[in-house]
């Protein structure tokens, strides 16, 4: 199941590394740019004001005040003074200044009666309001107010922010794509590793990894891991040549216990006992066939084998006991890619079994799917209880009084048998009829 913050970052670590990092230095480089901002417009109003302030504090150097006690401006100075300050008296009138345009008007008449520094921005203006005291005959107070256009500074604000988002962005873009080139590099042991496990087949017991360029932490796990590869491979060894000792030691002794009981049987009168000795010997014998299969197999045969030709085989040796057995397979249709001894051995103790519990009819068929073939064996016996679906497949399982003269290790070895071919046995219908399904790579 794909979590929704996989479906955003994407699935591989690489994508969620580079997204991730991207993520991050976006949210810095946001929090710069509004630090910055934050700075520059604290900059530009303070150069605003003290722009201000300095209009004022120059035309309150050429206030004077005539001999009637009225405020003035010095006649020397008078062309030195910023015509965008007004002079205002203490009765708030307008000594000096340039025309009050609309927009204008408003705010300056508000300032004019200001008795403390006062500052006030109306539209794309800033507005500075300072009492002065004015010495002469008769000392006098004045209000000066002098005001500036934001809108140069506002302008250049915008652009230098536009400019660091556009920086941010191109900053953002290459994080990701060196952190995403930087990872894909850092992983490329990696997808060499993966893409040869995959090429492995489990019975390849000399391919390793063999990482010998660099000296980082993916090598070390390179090296590791074929050691590991080394100790499984001695140990599968062990156990193939163990299995092949084991089976040629018992086979000795079966076959001259085969013997007795076939001269025993011989003799008059037959004694029914002999018989039941042989159909026992055969069945070890089988089981120990098995094992051979399997030990060879593990040795990485690559042969097909036909199931219908297999399953004609298998069938012509086998004791019914009466039951009816259909090959429902066509010939040539259903290849397989595994040795026919293996196919063999991986379906004769399903085939036994289904034989032994089934009332009248016991059928052979196979199923495709893309990669796979099904081999099913369908009897139409008492079937099989559905809390035992898996148990059945256990060594030494035995559920009914039909068992009791085996060892419960045929489905064991069949499953066996089949895993190291690459497939598997199933049960898929445990009863009305009871199916099982022996599986195997597709050729």
């Amino acid at each position: 199941m794909t979590r929704p913050w996989e479906r955003l970052l994407g699935r591989s670590l690489r994508a969620r590394v580079a997204w991730s990092t991207a993520a991050v230095t976006a949210v810095v480089m946001v929090a710069m740019v509004g630090a910055v901002g934050f700075i520059i417009s604290g900059l530009t109003t303070h150069q605003i004001d003290a722009a201000l302030g300095s209009r004022v504090e120059a035309t309150a150097e050429s206030l004077r005040v005539d001999a009637g006690g009225d405020l003035a401006l010095a006649p020397s100075q008078a062309d030195d003074v910023d015509d965008r300050v007004w002079v205002f008296d203490a009765e708030g009138g307008l000594v000096a200044g340039p025309p009050l345009v609309a927009g204008q008007s408003a705010p300056v008449r508000s300032l004019s009666g200001a008795i403390t520094e006062t500052t006030l921005v109306r539209g794309e203006r800033r507005y500075l309001a300072r009492p002065v005291r004015v010495e002469g005959t008769r000392d006098t107070t004045a209000v000066l107010v002098a005001s500036e256009s934001v809108e140069p500074y506002e302008r250049t604000r915008d652009v230098a922010l536009i400019s660091l988002l556009a920086l941010g962005a191109v900053v953002v873009a290459g994080t990701a794509a060196l952190s995403a080139w930087t990872v894909g590099r850092t992983l490329r042991p990696v997808h060499r590793m993966t893409a040869l496990a995959a090429d492995w087949s489990e019975r390849d017991l000399e391919t390793r990894f063999d990482l010998t360029e660099g000296s980082d932490e993916f090598t070390e796990l390179g090296n590791t891991l074929d050691a590991l590869l080394d100790r499984v491979a001695t140990a599968l060894r062990d156990e193939q040549r163990l299995t092949a000792e084991l089976a040629h030691e018992l086979r000795t002794p079966l076959t001259a216990i085969r013997g007795e009981a076939e001269l025993g049987r011989m003799a008059t009168p037959a004694d029914e006992r002999y018989v039941r000795i042989i159909e026992l010997v055969d069945r070890l014998s089988a089981s120990i066939t098995t094992l051979l299969a399997l030990a060879r197999n593990r040795t990485g045969s690559t042969l097909r084998a036909d199931p219908a030709e297999v399953m004609a085989d298998l069938t012509a040796a086998l004791p019914t006991h009466g039951v009816d057995v259909v090959i429902d397979i066509p010939p040539g249709r259903h290849l397989v890619a595994a040795p026919p001894e293996l196919v063999e051995r991986a379906v004769a103790p399903v085939l036994d079994n289904a034989v032994r519990h089934a009332n009248r009819r016991v059928v052979i068929g196979a199923v495709e799917s893309e990669n796979t073939i099904g081999i099913t064996v369908t009897d139409d016996g008492p079937g099989v209880d559905p809390d035992h679906r898996e148990t059945i497949f256990e060594a030494g399982t035995r559920f009914t009084d039909d068992d009791a003269d085996g060892a419960g290790l045929g489905l064991t070895l069949a499953r066996r048998v089949a895993v190291a071919a690459g497939g598997d046995v199933r049960l898929v219908s445990t009863a009305g009829p009871t199916t099982f399904e022996i599986r195997f790579p597709r050729w």
